[in-house]
């Protein structure tokens, strides 16, 4: 494969083209059906903070589809280079029902709180803004950890879900953590 210098780094003809259209002011190329690992710097503290999206084979740019929000469960391991935590099967799921599933990282092991919920509302907006969406069908799912955070979020933002799953979730986050409600 046929590789590019720019800065000082090795890239792709992939990530080169990428980067030859943004230089350009054109924006990146629509997104192909499959699995994708992205990244965006965050707006509060400029980390790389990485995210998948996996686009079904059905998806067409005309035809707004839904759309599955997937938080992963906890894990003591996971960093940004070690977090592919997709349940087995759950593309292959998304896939066959036309599914758009957005996976954000939101910063590993947070709960999805604080900046973690942040970080996963910006990941459902950013795949807003790549791809044509339902605004009436997307669905909140969580696993464990995911899972609190699914029913944190859904408090929060009601507005946004078409429906919650919340998967082994511990539902208290004051019992949880051992502190006071109050």
């Amino acid at each position: 494969v046929p590789t590019f210098e720019w800065l000082g780094l090795t890239l792709t003809p992939v990530v080169s083209d990428w980067l030859a259209r943004l230089e350009a002011g054109q924006g990146l190329p629509p997104l192909e059906p499959g699995v994708h690992e992205l990244a965006y710097l965050a707006p509060q503290d400029d980390s790389a903070q990485p995210y998948y999206l996996h686009i079904p084979r059905s998806y067409s740019a005309k035809t707004p589809a839904p759309a599955i929000v997937y938080l992963h469960g906890y894990s003591p391991d996971l960093n940004k280079a070690n977090w592919h935590l997709l349940p087995t099967g759950l593309t292959d799921l998304a896939d066959a029902r036309g599914y758009i599933l957005i996976v954000p990282f939101a910063r590993s092991n947070t709960d999805f709180q604080g900046i973690g919920e942040t970080d996963v509302l910006h990941v459902l907006a950013l795949a807003q803004q790549q791809l044509k969406i339902d605004p009436d069908r997307i669905f909140l799912v969580g696993y464990s950890m995911g899972g609190m955070g699914a029913y944190t979020i859904a408090a929060h933002a009601p507005d946004l879900w078409a429906g919650v799953v919340a998967l082994c979730a511990r539902a208290d986050y004051y019992l949880w953590k051992g502190l006071d409600a109050e």
